[in-house]
């Protein structure tokens, strides 16, 4: 699994944290939270943007 580093450069963010904030705003938590919260199949959090 690419980690959030590999994934904002393949986005053309220069820094990791810019994408991370971005990511925030949308989904309304952060990638490394919404990965977990994927991976344990809580579509609670991650089907709805707060």
């Amino acid at each position: 699994m690419p980690s959030v580093s590999e994934i904002s450069r393949k986005l053309g963010y220069t820094d990791p944290a810019s994408f991370t904030m971005a990511f925030k705003r949308w989904r309304g938590m952060p990638p490394t939270a919404f990965r977990e919260a994927s991976r344990y199949g809580d579509k609670e959090s991650w089907t709805s943007a707060h």
